[in-house]
């Protein structure tokens, strides 16, 4: 489905999660990521936020399933829905797990993060990251397994300050934290990513890391400080 507000998406998968319908993904997109599967999905001209949902099982379970999210979007105002026959369903995924690489030009210069939290605060953390990328001026692209708590999400930096992307990375590190989550930086620029951690802070837990490097490389060899907290 595809919906007008990031808000109306999240209501849906709220709706979703607490029903007996048990889909196999959700994965929400937003307006610049939906933009370069629109084809795929079925919903071509239909800008907006787009919520994709994978069902498995009998065909009878599928069909039963296809309906009652249809209905879901329906009810939640959907602008568009479409549901994909089963020869476009490989193709449809394979797209939505190479939307970030397709929604911005892979020739410049771009910073991808992955955000972990909880269920709750997904949507949350999608919509922070286009708050960024709007504050910023950089063109953001954002996916979300809304049914597991993960965001990615990836900005164009190519004209951008070093400073001004360290810190607007690391502000969005800060409203994942106060989420109960954490970020991680995936890919940056070599001038960004050496003045940016790339695992943020791994809080109580690094203590028991530290003890495991000890345990299994008390030499140091393997790829000393490559690793959260300087492990």
């Amino acid at each position: 489905g595809v919906f007008s507000a990031a808000a109306m998406a999240a209501d849906v998968v709220g709706e979703a999660l607490r029903s007996h319908l048990v889909p196999e993904a959700l994965e929400l997109l937003n307006p610049r990521a939906l933009a370069a599967v629109a084809g795929e999905l079925g919903v071509s001209g239909s800008p907006g936020y787009g919520l994709a949902v994978s069902a498995a099982g009998s065909p009878e379970t599928v069909a039963r399933q296809v309906r009652d999210f249809s209905r879901l979007c329906r009810d939640g105002r959907a602008a568009a829905t479409a549901a994909l026959p089963p020869e476009q369903n490989g193709p449809a995924w394979q797209a939505i797990r190479d939307v970030l690489d397709r929604a911005l030009d892979p020739a410049g210069a771009a910073v991808a993060v992955k955000i972990g939290l909880p269920i709750r605060r997904t949507v949350d953390l999608l919509t922070a990251a286009e708050a960024l990328g709007a504050r910023e001026g950089w063109p953001t692209a954002a996916a979300a397994h809304a049914g597991s708590g993960v965001v990615r999400a990836v900005f164009a930096v190519e004209r951008a300050g070093e400073g001004a992307v360290r810190a607007g990375i690391e502000s969005l590190r800060r409203e994942a934290e106060a989420a109960e989550g954490h970020l991680v930086l995936e890919a940056a620029p070599a001038a960004v990513a050496r003045g940016l951690d790339a695992w943020g802070s791994p809080g109580e837990a690094l203590p028991v890391m530290r003890r495991l490097k000890a345990e299994f490389d008390p030499a140091g060899l393997l790829n000393p400080g490559r690793f959260v907290g300087g492990i």
